[in-house]
């Protein structure tokens, strides 16, 4: 009898489990972090300002197909935030 306590999530080989971009804009830095997992990729940003994190969002309800496609919202995001604290 073979009894099993955890899901592996399936994924191609070559394929990492989490990809994070980094940027800069302005005096601030940010990083867009990708997380795969059974349904998709989802969505966290970072926004910090001298090392500190100082706003971070995540989008759990979204699900991207690829990292590239979740990348390009994430930076979207990413600058939108960044717009509001310079104000």
């Amino acid at each position: 009898m073979h009894i099993r306590f955890f899901q592996k999530l399936h994924r191609p080989r070559n394929e990492p489990a989490s990809q994070i971009f980094h940027g800069r804009h302005r005096h601030f830095d940010y990083r867009v972090i990708g997380s795969l997992m059974a349904g998709g990729w989802y969505m966290r940003v970072q926004i910090l300002s001298n090392g500190r994190r100082i706003r971070k969002y995540r989008d759990d309800t979204r699900a991207y197909p690829d990292f590239e496609s979740l990348r390009i919202a994430g930076v979207i995001i990413a600058h939108e935030m960044m717009a509001r604290l310079d104000v």
